[in-house]
């Protein structure tokens, strides 16, 4: 086939025409397909993050609620180790709430009581719960 006709040379002109507008077309319609599916992902994305967030907030607020409902009903007189209806109330807000452990300290002698009723201080454990961290956060919070 001569290439020095007129027709092949239109024809050669048109082919190479096609093939350029396709290769522009096919470059554009898959960054287009890029593009949405990228947008497509990251919405999936932050929508998971925002309803894992949501769980987390309502995990963290019925532990906290919890907490607050055994302050609530914990008596407002007589509050030392050896109180059985405190330790009943920490025994049910450890299993209600499902804590490794629900304890308290009494800012009178520094005792610390845990739900299963056993308890440190001063003088038998050494142990000042006033003078530990949690304790000033939580007393400083009131």
């Amino acid at each position: 086939m001569k290439i020095d006709s007129l027709k092949t040379k239109l024809l050669l002109l048109v082919l190479v025409s096609i093939f350029i507008s396709f290769s522009i077309l096919g470059f554009y319609n898959a960054r287009s397909n890029y593009n949405a599916e990228y947008n497509l992902i990251k919405q999936k994305e932050l929508d998971l993050a925002k309803e894992t967030s949501k769980f987390i907030n309502s995990y963290i607020k019925s532990k906290i609620d919890i907490v607050e409902a055994v302050k609530e009903v914990l008596p407002a007189n007589n509050l030392d180790v050896n109180n059985k209806t405190i330790v009943e109330k920490l025994l049910l807000a450890n299993k209600a709430g499902n804590f490794v452990d629900f304890y308290i300290g009494f800012e009178k002698d520094g005792s610390f009581l845990l739900s299963d009723g056993s308890y440190l201080d001063i003088e038998k454990d050494n142990f000042d719960a006033r003078t530990r961290p949690w304790y000033k956060d939580a007393v400083s919070l009131n």
